[in-house]
């Protein structure tokens, strides 16, 4: 591996940073790896403990290492997740980045859906369908959701699809598909937040750590709305892309 030139202009941290982010970038460290001790990268290199401290900081922050608490510094498993705007589930958009998707219910049952959720569906207050679930990306929590569904998607998807069994397994937009309900379009609202300790527990995080909030509602072609959404994001290990035109 080369080493942090003495005479560079560049400061010794940020080519410390570049050295270990190509090594990780270019697979000489694989995820799970792990790095070097302070004390060897300061043999290695000639630099004080500091600026080490300083280029590992940076490189956590870009979600390339994580430490663990007594055993050192470790290449952090490659579980980030692109959001792309095009209408898409979870398990679709993990998938498409060669991932696994995975589900963990927690709530699948009938349940009185709250005034202010009921509009945005377009129904009175009255019994709906609550799903509770933790996302997982090749076994790693990136996300946790709470949908509502109207009586009347129930009643056409039948209940028995929307087993926790059922959705331990898939995609909730490929259940209502499957029942012949056209999803068309959304309406979301992306929010960065400090998580709660509520969603610090949902998400495995401590609290206070970014988070990104999305509220959703899709809706078929008629403007029917379907389903309602509450997610939660881990921000460490997912990303909202878009891409505009002028």
């Amino acid at each position: 591996m080369p080493v942090v030139c003495q005479k560079s202009p560049t400061p010794k941290y940020r080519q410390l940073a570049n050295l270990l982010r190509s090594q990780i970038v270019g697979g000489g460290l694989a995820p799970g790896d792990q790095l070097p001790s302070e004390a060897q990268l300061q043999d290695e290199h000639g630099i004080s403990r500091i600026t080490i401290r300083q280029a590992l900081a940076d490189l956590e922050r870009e979600g390339l290492l994580s430490k663990v608490p007594g055993k050192g510094t470790f290449v952090q498993k490659r579980s980030h997740v692109d959001r792309i705007t095009r209408l898409t589930g979870f398990g679709e958009n993990v998938a498409a980045l060669g991932m696994e998707p995975g589900y963990r219910v927690l709530r699948a049952e009938p349940t009185v859906i709250p005034a202010e959720i009921a509009s945005r569906l377009h129904i009175p207050p009255s019994k709906g369908f609550l799903i509770e679930r933790q996302l997982l990306a090749d076994g790693d929590l990136v996300s946790a959701h709470v949908s509502y569904l109207p009586p009347w998607l129930i009643r056409r998807v039948g209940s028995d699809a929307l087993s926790a069994e059922s959705l331990g397994q898939g995609s909730l937009y490929q259940i209502i598909e499957a029942s012949g309900i056209c999803i068309h379009r959304a309406d979301e609202i992306v929010e960065p937040a400090l998580a709660s300790a509520f969603e610090a527990r949902k998400l495995d995080i401590d609290a206070g750590e970014l988070v990104l909030r999305v509220t959703r509602t899709i809706c078929d072609p008629d403007g029917t709305p379907i389903e309602h959404v509450l997610m939660v994001y881990n921000a460490a290990r997912y990303t909202y892309r878009t891409s505009l035109v002028r």
